[in-house]
């Protein structure tokens, strides 16, 4: 009769722990949708906009870049330069340019922020909003 009461206490403390972790992991998933990526709509937007904007970006941009690269090649004497500045004005060499600047940003923010940009907006409006007083 003493071993009851006990074994009672035992699985009511069980049963407590294991709802105290269930609530922890509840939480930690509230937490990351709340972050960004596709747990929001404006991180699926932003995300969205980045992959339609840049490769038109990156396009009008590049073959801008020559001429700036040109003149500086021409000044610093650099045969590397110049050759390159050339190849840029091509059509072949923009379009590889732009998968691989594409790609590099995209890993780099894969990295560097693994949120997303909603989260990026977020921290940008916190500290803009902080900004004048940093403390």
């Amino acid at each position: 009769k003493l071993e009851q009461p006990a074994r009672l206490e035992r699985c009511t403390e069980r049963l407590q722990r294991a709802g105290d972790d269930r609530q922890g992991l509840v939480e930690q998933n509230r937490q990351h949708q709340d972050e960004g990526g596709l747990g929001s709509i404006l991180g699926s937007f932003l995300g969205a906009a980045f992959i339609l904007m840049l490769p038109i970006l990156l396009n009008q941009t590049l073959p801008v870049i020559a001429s700036p690269l040109q003149a500086l090649g021409a000044t610093l004497e650099s045969r590397w330069l110049l050759e390159f500045a050339k190849h840029v004005r091509s059509t072949e060499t923009t379009t590889h340019l732009e998968f691989i600047i594409f790609g590099a940003l995209i890993c780099f923010l894969l990295i560097k922020e693994p949120h997303g940009f909603a989260r990026l907006w977020t921290l940008a409006k916190e500290k803009l909003r902080l900004w004048p007083f940093p403390y």
